[in-house]
């Protein structure tokens, strides 16, 4: 009988050591005004799914709010709706988690500010509760697309050229975006050099932050453009010459038609190398640039008019 009961207090000691949830509650009567936030909660870089555990809001240590996660099945996430009590706008808020799991509380890193009748964050766009500081950026700062001449990136967003034949319905973009920033299409996360897009027609692009607070929009236009192959061709608006190149380039082109005429060499990846702006009175002259310093390969040399696309060559350089 003395061994059953030594048997038992051994299962039973280490669960009587564990350390217990906190007795985290609020009283919403002690308090005149209240404010609601929605977010999720990220533990080890991973989505907390656990009901048990509980996040907590503190004004100078004192509970001002309690809430679990709960699984939302129509836009499948762990939400946390928390209802903070207070009484004036203004102050501090701190957060605290408890993990059940490991029965441990932990500061989270969180930073707020109390504000009556306030809203932060929603079930589309919550706040991120995390135990680290979140990147707030959500920028696309490189893109890149197999088989395009060319890409220009402005205030309207991105453009890329392609030959007038390539199928592009097909695709997988390379980008780089932000620090700890995501990339949606039609509401779906895309990796680079994996993510497969049709970009035979316009895509817009969300550039979600780390935090989930900041989204920027990205829209990627692709241009077809039919690379001049014959002396036809060329002479429909000017030429270049010598082609292959060894050092210098020239261009014949029609100044009556234009005032000045943009000219960008990209090479086969799209990477511009040049840019060189020609006035009416300079293509009078027929201009020359120098290309020794360029690399031997294929390149492709576009003529922009009040930024419209007007003419596109390809070009050897030896």
């Amino acid at each position: 009988m003395m061994k059953q009961i030594v048997s038992l207090m051994i299962i039973l000691v280490p669960s009587l050591l564990k350390a217990q949830a906190p007795d985290w509650n609020v009283s919403p009567q002690d308090f005149s005004n209240s404010m609601v936030m929605v977010g999720v909660l990220n533990l080890n870089e991973v989505e907390d799914s656990n009901e048990s555990d509980l996040l907590a809001a503190f004004v100078d240590g004192e509970l001002r709010g309690v809430a679990s996660p709960v699984f939302e099945e129509e836009i499948g996430k762990n939400l946390i709706f928390m209802i903070i009590y207070g009484d004036v706008d203004g102050q501090a808020l701190t957060f605290q988690v408890y993990d059940s799991q490991t029965d441990q509380v932990i500061d989270l890193a969180n930073r707020e500010v109390f504000i009556i009748n306030g809203i932060k964050g929603t079930a589309a766009q919550p706040v991120v509760w995390s135990e680290r500081v979140l990147q707030t950026e959500a920028e696309l700062l490189s893109f890149s697309v197999p088989g395009q001449l060319s890409l220009s990136q402005g205030d309207g967003g991105i453009t890329v050229t392609f030959p007038d034949r390539l199928d592009v319905s097909n695709v997988i973009p390379e980008f780089v975006v932000s620090e700890g920033a995501s990339v949606l299409l039609s509401g779906e996360v895309q990796e680079s050099g994996l993510s497969t897009v049709d970009l035979s027609q316009p895509l817009i692009y969300q550039i979600l932050s780390e935090d989930q607070q900041t989204i920027n929009k990205v829209i990627v236009n692709p241009v077809f453009v039919t690379v001049a192959t014959t002396e036809e061709e060329h002479n429909s608006i000017g030429s270049i010459y010598p082609n292959p190149v060894i050092d210098l380039l020239n261009f014949r082109l029609r100044s009556e038609l234009y005032d000045e005429i943009l000219i960008s060499i990209s090479d086969i990846n799209g990477k511009e190398v040049r840019r060189d702006l020609f006035e009416r009175q300079i293509l009078q002259n027929e201009p020359s640039i120098d290309l020794t310093s360029l690399e031997a390969g294929i390149y492709f040399v576009s003529f922009y008019h009040e930024r419209e696309l007007v003419k596109f060559s390809k070009l050897i350089k030896k």
